[in-house]
């Protein structure tokens, strides 16, 4: 019956990442060049598919002492899910007294998510051995919400309502010192 997906299972992940250095200013010579040239941009964008969950119910119908899980009567997808109604709750009902539920392993998957994270720095070179480095670093660059997964027990709370997301845009500046 635990035979499934792994709770980490992501089955199309796109990842890529970039390290670009700004050509303004590099041909200048004095304070113009060190202030506004030599700036280098990167960027690590993540896609990918939801990670699955198991729908669970609440109760000991199996007399075994832990949680069970429902009778499965359908797919339990939805076309267009909300995160007010991520999956069909209909599908799935209490467990014969005695018995585990048929529902399996991780059937269901959460929402996708999609990350752009982008960084600018530059390194002002202090003497032979000191260096100083600038950064600015934003997480979640485009904003964009990645929900969790949503409650799974169905006799419980609110079923298939997602009630939290990972942080909104988070933007950090950094002074770094080598030696």
């Amino acid at each position: 019956m635990d035979r499934g997906l792994s709770d980490f299972n992501s089955p199309r992940v796109f990842t890529v990442s970039s390290l670009y250095e700004l050509p303004f200013f590099k041909e200048r010579k004095g304070v113009v060049r060190h202030v506004l040239g030599g700036w280098n941009v990167g960027n690590i964008v993540n896609l990918r598919d939801g990670y699955p969950f198991t729908p669970g119910w609440s109760g000991d119908s199996a007399n075994t002492g832990l949680g069970s899980r429902p009778n499965r009567t359908c797919d339990g997808t939805l076309d267009n899910p909300t995160i007010d109604r991520w999956f069909d709750t209909n599908c799935f009902g209490a467990p014969t007294q005695f018995t585990y539920g048929n529902s399996g392993r991780n059937i269901l998957r959460g929402p996708k998510f999609i990350n752009w994270d982008s960084g600018v720095h530059k390194d002002f070179s202090l003497s032979e051995r000191f260096r100083l480095q600038f950064r600015t670093e934003f997480f979640n660059l485009l904003n964009h919400p990645n929900f969790g997964l949503p409650q799974a027990i169905i006799n419980a709370g609110t079923p298939a309502v997602i009630s939290n997301a990972a942080p909104g845009r988070i933007v950090q500046f950094a002074l770094k010192l080598y030696y």
